[in-house]
């Protein structure tokens, strides 16, 4: 059985009123037993690798939680259960190639999800397909408030297929998905009643629809 990790026994680096640091503390598992009014849960610079179901409980009233740069190459569905206030959740800069369709299961209030700095190849992704390693549109759908969505600095190659993005995130507004390896987008791949602003500059399109600026109704960022 693994050893869960306490509260009390992880030294704090930083204790405010409603907040929590464990930055850089050398942990390798989600510690457990955090102070129940907390509001910011920050683990960045830790080597959790993997995030089983269930890591946070006892952590309802969280809005901000920080595993960027955390060596995170899975996370198991589940995983957030019961997070029902987090409205930021930061993933960058980790090992992810994919996420489990219910990976985000139990966040209502997710608005902002950071996964830039990862190793996504493909986006949306209908499924997650053996040896090729997509983002699940299922795993969108689970947070139906999400309106900013960063994945810059990825291995996307191609946004496709047409109309997958408009139901499995119909809030998003801002996606940024400058810094990647994208090629060709499909016929709407992006189509979203709400998108208000695409970044997809530094990535390999030889051209940019509608002589650079609109396309499909939102302002789209230059490749140059």
């Amino acid at each position: 059985r693994a050893e869960q990790l306490s509260f009390s026994l992880i030294p704090l680096a930083q204790t405010e009123a409603h907040h929590a640091s464990y930055e850089s503390r050398g942990l390798n598992k989600v510690p457990r037993g955090f102070p129940p009014r907390m509001q910011l849960l920050n683990l960045r610079g830790n080597h959790f690798h993997f995030i089983p179901a269930r890591s946070f409980p006892g952590t309802g009233r969280v809005v901000s939680l920080y595993l960027d740069f955390c060596e995170i190459h899975e996370i198991e569905a589940r995983a957030f259960r019961g997070m029902r206030n987090l409205v930021y959740l930061y993933l960058s800069d980790n090992d992810l190639t994919s996420l489990e369709p219910e990976a985000l299961a139990g966040l209502p209030k997710l608005v902002y999800l950071h996964l830039e700095g990862n190793r996504l190849t493909q986006f949306p992704g209908a499924a997650k397909v053996k040896l090729t390693f997509t983002f699940p549109s299922a795993a969108l759908s689970l947070v139906p408030n999400l309106s900013v969505l960063h994945l810059e600095r990825n291995a996307i190659s191609r946004l496709e297929p047409a109309g997958l993005l408009c139901s499995a995130a119909p809030s998003l507004m801002k996606l940024y998905l400058r810094s990647n390896a994208i090629s060709e987008i499909a016929k709407g791949a992006l189509d979203s009643a709400n998108i208000e602003t695409l970044h997809l500059d530094s990535n390999r399109l030889t051209r940019v629809p509608s002589d650079g600026y609109i396309f499909s109704g939102y302002l789209i960022y230059p490749t140059h």
